[in-house]
């Protein structure tokens, strides 16, 4: 309750996923490290396996939807402002609970939706402001109108899209940085792209 998502996932976190390798020793409140260690300590190495399962109940699969709605620190806010390394942690957790990448997928879909209709709209209000203001010149008739509002209308459909090809870019950037090209996650982003919902 007092983390922000990316403060969060660094705390549950864990590098590697549960192998024999070499810890990354920066990610001291790592959780399931933790009990790792403890279990490799003082119980029989044989319980680390429910643990691991309680910790991924208790500490991801619950918290799924909280942690991608976060409103100042969720997923969306990790998109903007390019968090590839909070992304990345975010994949790897969500990776792990057979729950997680369905819950990422639908919130990289919703995400790309909301953010196509906003520039859809976006450019459907600069396109009226166009055709306003030349109305509002009543000075003007003929060809040269209908030439200046053309120009006006020919520059908002070439900004929507150049806007849309940037958000593919971004997209496609945090597919390949943050979420190891992974093929049900691009399926995801494909399934946006095909329904023409942008």
């Amino acid at each position: 309750e007092t983390c922000d998502a990316p403060e969060y996932l660094r705390r549950v976190c864990c590098l590697p996923l549960f192998g024999h390798a070499a810890i990354n020793i920066t990610q001291v409140e790592d959780r399931f490290y933790a009990e790792e260690s403890r279990t490799h300590h003082y119980l029989s190495s044989h319980t680390f396996g429910p643990l691991r399962k309680v910790l991924e109940d208790h500490l991801l699969t619950s918290h799924l939807s909280t942690i991608i709605s976060m409103p100042n620190s969720g997923l969306d806010v990790m998109i903007d402002a390019d968090k590839k390394d909070d992304l990345s942690r975010l994949y790897r957790l969500f990776a792990m609970v057979s729950t997680g990448l369905p819950t990422l997928r639908r919130a990289l879909r919703d995400s790309i939706i909301r953010r196509g209709k906003e520039l859809a709209a976006a450019a459907g209000a600069s396109g009226a402001d166009a055709d306003d203001d030349q109305a509002d010149d009543g000075k003007g008739k003929g060809k040269s109108k209908a030439v200046g509002g053309a120009a006006q209308t020919l520059q908002v459909a070439l900004k929507w899209v150049q806007d849309v090809l940037d958000l593919k870019d971004k997209f496609d950037d945090v597919w390949v940085q943050a979420f190891r090209v992974d093929r049900e996650l691009e399926t995801g982003l494909n399934e946006v792209r095909d329904s023409r919902n942008i």
